[in-house]
């Protein structure tokens, strides 16, 4: 300590350290330990608790969901009649080869059910193209018809360099008109 002002610091702190004894100086390390977490843990945590309470106020202030009756029922006017299903199937497989994709022969099947009026058909299209070819051919077919839903698909190729992929799609058609 070259500078005469940090020798006075120091023995002022040295003397006051004395002054007050060893619980004195555990008490003033806990006391400096609350104020660092204070300002380090604390405050954080308070704004944080803030933008929370600004976004449950704005989430407050939505309009509540419809009942979940009502949208079921909304969800179950918009699909297509179960009479549409096979026309759907056509257009299906239209789409496939026109998306340069080499078809082989597709299954389907149809389960009703009586209570909701919910028909579901469940349709093993086995296909075999480039990757991109089919991906592009699912998009499209997801998104033109909102009711049908990709329930799984297998890919396997020959060999790694191989760009032909064999894919066997399952899909689900979900059309209105149970009975």
């Amino acid at each position: 300590m070259n500078s005469p002002g940090l020798r006075v610091l120091a023995d002022w702190l040295a003397w006051g350290g004395a002054r007050i004894g060893r619980p004195g100086q555990i008490g003033l390390a806990l006391a400096m330990l609350g104020v660092a977490a204070c300002v380090y843990l604390v405050e954080p945590m308070q704004l944080e608790i803030e933008s929370t309470r600004a976004r449950a106020d704005r989430l407050a202030k939505q309009p509540p969901p419809p009942p979940r009756e009502v949208a079921d029922q909304a969800w179950m006017a918009s699909l297509p009649l179960r009479h549409a299903g096979h026309a759907y199937l056509a257009r299906l497989f239209a789409a496939a080869e026109k998306a340069g994709l080499e078809l082989e022969e597709g299954r389907y099947r149809e389960t009703r059910d009586a209570d909701s009026g919910l028909t579901r058909l469940s349709i093993s299209l086995p296909v075999n193209g480039e990757y991109r070819a089919i991906r592009a051919f699912l998009a499209h077919a997801l998104e033109k018809e909102p009711s049908l839903a990709l329930e799984g698909a297998r890919l396997t190729r020959e060999s790694i360099g191989d760009s032909e992929i064999r894919a066997e799609l399952r899909l689900v058609l979900f059309l209105a008109g149970g009975a």
